[in-house]
């Protein structure tokens, strides 16, 4: 005889209960509310700031047609975690310094960038021929989100690759970018 099932443990149970003879089903969602945001972009090749949309990496570029690229908040939360993954390809002779400032725009009836006090900051040195510099880095500064929030990244870098150079003495360059992850975590 089955008498209970829990499916997702820690996310809820799903109970039934005389299953053989009168079911009785009981669904039990848990109170924590929040929402976790994760996406990878490739950067622009300029200083920035340049804003991402934490959803869809969907980028604007800095310049007088720049446009916010916000995500709305699902829900009312206290975000508490902001990891960024950043990886140099290709040809970058200089270091580049990324930075990733979340932006909370609850401004009505039009939002002005507000940056929050969650930034994360990634060294990447100049990688060797035919490699890649790497880092990560984590921002556990809290802020608060109200439902309908509008959300974005800005990025800046202090020494972009500079498009269309590649390798010293290649005969087809590979230009160099910075590709960048970033997980946003809000819970209540």
């Amino acid at each position: 005889m089955y008498n209970q099932a829990s499916l997702h443990p820690g996310a809820g149970t799903l109970t039934i209960n005389n299953a053989t003879t009168t079911p009785s089903v009981s669904i039990n969602f848990p109170s924590t509310i929040g929402f976790t945001w994760t996406t990878s972009f490739q950067a622009t090749t300029d200083f920035g700031p340049d804003y991402a949309n934490p959803l869809t990496g969907v980028q604007s570029r800095t310049g007088p047609s720049q446009v916010p690229q916000f995500a709305f908040a699902p829900a009312a939360c206290t975000a508490n975690s902001l990891t960024i993954y950043a990886t140099s390809v290709g040809y970058n002779p200089t270091s580049n310094v990324v930075i990733v400032t979340v932006q909370n725009n609850q401004q009505v009836p039009m939002p002005v960038p507000a940056a929050t006090s969650m930034s994360c900051a990634v060294v990447l040195a100049p990688p060797l021929v035919n490699q890649e510099a790497t880092a990560s880095c984590t921002s556990a500064a809290l802020f608060t989100v109200a439902t309908g929030d509008q959300i974005q990244y800005s990025i800046i870098q202090t020494g972009p690759p500079t498009p269309g150079v590649g390798y010293p003495g290649q005969e087809f360059p590979s230009p160099g970018y910075t590709r960048i992850g970033a997980t946003l975590t809000c819970q209540q």
